[in-house]
């Protein structure tokens, strides 16, 4: 809609093209959609992609082959904003799906045990594990619902639970199943047939089922959508059918919303409904907290975090100025004031690459920037020597962030500029829910300005007289040192300002600490059925040494990739100053861009990590498991 109008666009496939469709949005608002030309009109492409960039749609077939209409598709785009696609092959009777990688598209068969695939809907979590809800079909009017769960090498598929009234053929079933991802990235499922809508949820390793309405004196129209919100809510549609006669069906549209089951805690509310309970006696614990609340508009009373575990930092909010309006200079001329070993946090949304330098950051520890059309916060807390980039959307509310002059276990507390919601910059948490993290990384200036000539940097001309290059925190990240403003245990695996790489899939948390990887290199490994390449390149500088960050030691830097490309699996080492791949040979940048050999041009999938002194992770995620170099 705009300006109060639909606005129509024909999307121009050859063909008898259109059916069973289905769109994705990604983060531009750009619609992804999936078709199907059927073979029933004697077309032989089936299934069918297509994109608009904003200006024109591209279409492509994907390969599938001829395809009938009448038992859906589904699509979905992964971390990396690429679209992924699903559908039932009606001659192998299989699941099916693809992934685009590059300009070609990789298809592989999910399920093939019996007449499976109809129906299907698609989901990708936080971690790219894709989950298919679809129908596996045993009669005319009786099978299973299934889900199937991509865990980074291998599908599983399951049972979930039986329809006994399902019907299939042109005026019956479309889409039987829909799926949705809880606060916990958990799968719930709605699915239905003519006498019921069910729910399904799993707490990954049983299913919850419940029924949310059986069939009154209309069947059901065998077809569900479903979303779940930010209260932790579930909405769906459904049809009530009141004939199937010619010319077509007829019936009603009902809609349903409900909570299956108690929702996960997060913190506060969102103005619209709390999602934690107020806390009646939240008055006396700020009291004696020491938290001064004056000029606050922060309604307190909502907490998951105990207030005492809450330090001022000592500088009130946005006395380390935010900046709002940031300016951008070319490689050439950020050249002439940064040093080659100087850490700049780098990060990519489609194509626009930038660079935010450590000198700067650590003087305003937030910068409210928009790349490429996407609002983001790129931050970095020195006391935790953690650089995070987030969207700044939440909840169709776009958001400024500041700083708060709060820590918690000495990490860096933002505020919203619109509930003026606290937020802890390592994990997102805030009080409606959780930011969306976007892969960043720390580099060295040399390593940023080779891969990305082109690239932005962001521009000294803040508005705001600051020593840039100068550190002022000088001395601070001395491995043995205690961290500022942490009263909490120190976890004795590691020494506290150990530098470690951490990476969560699934329910595990991982860290890598860098003084392995300056003697073991490149590691392969994997967690949670998902290959990872944590790739490792000295020289980088520390910015938390000297007193000018141009002169201290040098750290190296380290980041982390999805390990399979284009359908193999990939194993990666350092070969002198170079990172290789043992398969083809070909030389990598510690950006996971292929630079030379045969994969020239080929990218890695990147993986949202965190780079951060250890007592910062072990506060936050106690039980993350350390890589120890095996």
């Amino acid at each position: 809609m705009v300006d109060g109008e639909w606005v129509v666009q024909d999307v121009d496939h050859p063909g008898h093209d259109g059916w069973d469709n289905n769109v994705a949005l990604d983060l531009k608002g750009r619609p992804h959609t999936v078709s199907i030309d059927p073979k029933q009109f004697g077309s032989s492409s089936g299934i069918e992609y297509a994109f608009y960039d904003g200006d024109s749609w591209t279409f492509k077939e994907v390969g599938s082959g001829p395809i009938a209409y009448e038992f859906g598709t589904a699509i979905a785009l992964d971390m990396s904003y690429n679209p992924q696609l699903a559908w039932y092959d009606d001659t192998a009777k299989e699941l099916k799906y693809a992934v685009k990688s590059g300009d070609s598209w990789e298809i592989s068969t999910v399920d093939s045990e019996g007449d499976v695939g109809r129906y299907p809907a698609l989901v990708i979590d936080n971690n790219n594990n894709a989950y298919i809800s679809y129908y596996e079909m045993m009669s005319n009017t009786s099978g299973y619902i299934k889900v199937a769960k991509w865990g980074g090498e291998a599908w599983t598929t399951e049972r979930v639970d039986k329809l006994d009234n399902l019907v299939v053929g042109f005026t019956a079933a479309r889409k039987t199943s829909s799926t949705v991802l809880d606060f916990e990235q958990n799968p719930i499922v709605a699915y239905s047939d003519e006498s019921v809508i069910n729910l399904a949820s799993s707490d990954g390793s049983e299913w919850t089922l419940e029924t949310v309405v059986e069939v009154g004196g209309l069947p059901f129209g065998q077809q569900v959508a479903m979303a779940f919100d930010l209260n932790g809510t579930l909405d769906l549609t459904y049809a009530e059918v009141a004939s199937k006669d010619a010319p077509g069906v007829k019936g009603l549209i009902k809609y349903a919303k409900g909570v299956m089951r108690p929702v996960p805690v997060a913190q506060g509310n969102d103005g619209s409904g709390p999602l934690v309970a107020a806390d009646p006696g939240y008055r006396a614990k700020l009291n004696s907290s020491g938290i001064r609340t004056g000029g606050w508009e922060t309604d307190f009373s909502f907490h998951t975090v105990p207030f005492d575990s809450i330090l001022s930092g000592g500088p009130p909010r946005d006395s380390i100025p935010p900046i709002d309006n940031p300016t951008f200079v070319a490689v050439d001329d950020a050249d002439e004031w940064l040093e080659g070993l100087e850490p700049v946090v780098s990060f990519e949304v489609y194509g626009d690459v930038r660079a935010y330098p450590l000198q700067i950051m650590m003087w305003h520890e937030i910068v409210n920037d928009t790349v490429d059309g996407i609002p983001v916060a790129v931050t970095f807390c020195p006391l935790c020597n953690s650089a995070i980039v987030f969207d700044r959307r939440l909840n169709d509310q776009l958001d400024t962030f500041g700083t708060s002059g709060m820590l918690r276990n000495s990490d860096l507390i933002m505020w919203d500029g619109h509930t003026e919601t606290w937020w802890q910059q390592i994990t997102g948490e805030g009080i409606i829910g959780q930011l969306a993290f976007i892969p960043a990384q720390i580099i060295s200036w040399d390593d940023f300005k080779a891969n990305n000539p082109e690239g932005s940097v962001l521009a000294r001309e803040t508005g705001t007289g600051r020593r840039y290059g100068v550190n002022p925190y000088a001395g601070y990240d001395r491995v043995d040192n205690p961290p500022f403003l942490y009263d909490g245990v120190i976890d004795g695996r590691l020494l506290p300002k150990e530098r470690v790489v951490t990476v969560t899939i699934g329910d595990v948390e991982a860290a890598f600490p860098l003084s392995v990887l300056v003697d073991k290199g490149t590691v392969n490994y994997n967690v949670e059925g998902t290959d990872l390449a944590v790739f490792f390149k000295p020289g980088t500088r520390s910015a938390l040494d000297s007193r000018n960050i141009a002169d201290s030691n040098e750290i190296g830097a380290a980041a982390l990739f999805e390990a399979n490309l284009d359908g193999t699996k990939h194993t990666f080492k350092n070969d002198g100053d170079k990172i290789v791949d043992e398969e083809t040979g070909s030389v990598w940048s510690i950006l996971g861009e292929a630079i030379k050999g045969t994969l020239a041009g080929k990218k890695l999938t990147p993986v949202v990590h965190t780079n951060s002194f250890w007592f910062a992770v072990a506060a936050f995620k106690p039980d993350t498991k350390i890589y120890q170099g095996q």
